[in-house]
C-alpha cells in the first residue's frame, strides 16, 4: 500500500536532517537507482489544476500537480494561469524543497536540489547561438547554427569551438549541446566555468511534455545531466496527464 502524499512529503522533508545527502564540494549528488519523480502523483493525493500559457506558440497547456509542490497562495488555486511556473526539487528523490529549506541547506554547504522553470522560450538552436556567438569573431549571422566547428564534450555532450577573445574567468561560461542525426538538437547547456564564481551553475534549457524547460543547479551535477532531464521529463509528462 503507497503511503499518502503528504505523508511521504512528511516523512522525507520535515524530519530533522531527514532526505540530505551530503555530496562533497566536488562530486554530483548520489542518485538512487529507482528514482521516482512521480511519487506524489497518487489517487488520493490533493491536485492543483493550473494553466501555463504558451505565448510564442500561441496555445496552452493543462497541468494537475499535487500540492507540496507549491508554496505560495495563489499558485495552489485551481484555475490559475500563468507564462511561467517555477518548481524546486531534490535531486534524486525529487521531494519539494522550500525556501525556508533551501535557506537551510545553503548554510549546511548542501547544494542537493535544483530549480526548473517551465514556459515558453525561443527554439534551442537560438539559445546555443547566442550562448556561443558571444565568443566568436566576425561571426555570420546568416551561418547555419549546424556547420560550426563541434569537439567531444564531457559526459556525452558536445561544446562548440570558440575563436574569440574570452573573458576572465569569472564571467567565462561553457556551452554544451545535447544532439545526434538521428534526433537533432535535444539540449542546451551553459555552465560558470571552475575557477570563476566560487560556485559555478548551470543552465540546461531543454523541451518536455510540449513546454520548454530550463533547468539550475550546480556545476558539481554535471554528470547527472541526463538523468535530470529525464526526471523532470517523467514529472511533467505525467502533471500533463493525470487526473484528479
Amino acid at each position: 500500500m503507497r503511503l499518502k502524499p503528504s505523508l511521504i512529503f512528511a516523512l522525507l522533508l520535515l524530519s530533522p536532517g531527514a532526505a540530505i545527502a551530503k555530496p562533497t564540494s566536488n562530486t554530483p549528488t548520489p542518485l538512487p537507482e529507482n528514482r521516482d519523480p512521480y511519487a506524489l502523483f497518487t489517487e488520493d493525493a490533493t491536485y492543483i489544476s493550473q494553466t501555463l500559457i504558451m505565448q510564442l506558440e500561441h496555445r496552452r497547456v493543462d497541468l494537475q500537480v499535487p500540492v507540496e509542490f507549491f508554496e505560495d497562495p495563489w499558485d495552489r488555486k485551481n484555475g490559475f494561469a500563468d507564462t511561467a511556473q517555477l518548481f524546486r526539487v531534490e535531486i534524486g528523490s525529487f521531494i519539494p524543497v522550500s525556501r525556508p529549506e533551501t535557506g537551510r541547506r545553503n548554510k549546511l554547504n548542501v547544494w542537493n536540489w535544483m530549480d526548473f522553470l517551465i514556459g515558453d522560450k525561443i527554439p534551442l538552436e537560438q539559445l546555443a547561438e547566442f550562448n556561443v556567438e558571444r565568443w566568436i569573431n566576425g561571426f555570420d549571422p546568416d551561418q547555419d547554427f549546424s556547420t560550426y566547428a563541434r569537439s567531444v564534450g564531457p559526459f556525452g555532450l558536445a561544446t562548440i569551438l570558440t575563436v574569440g577573445k574570452l573573458p576572465t574567468k569569472q564571467f567565462q561560461t561553457d556551452t554544451y549541446l545535447s544532439e545526434s542525426p538521428e534526433t537533432g538538437l535535444t539540449a542546451v547547456l551553459r555552465c560558470g566555468v571552475p575557477g570563476g564564481p566560487p560556485y559555478p551553475i548551470c543552465q540546461h534549457w531543454f523541451r518536455a511534455a510540449g513546454m520548454d524547460i530550463e533547468l539550475s543547479y550546480r556545476r558539481t551535477e554535471l554528470p547527472n545531466w541526463q538523468a535530470l532531464q529525464e526526471d523532470v521529463t517523467k514529472f511533467l509528462t505525467c502533471a500533463t496527464t493525470s487526473k484528479t
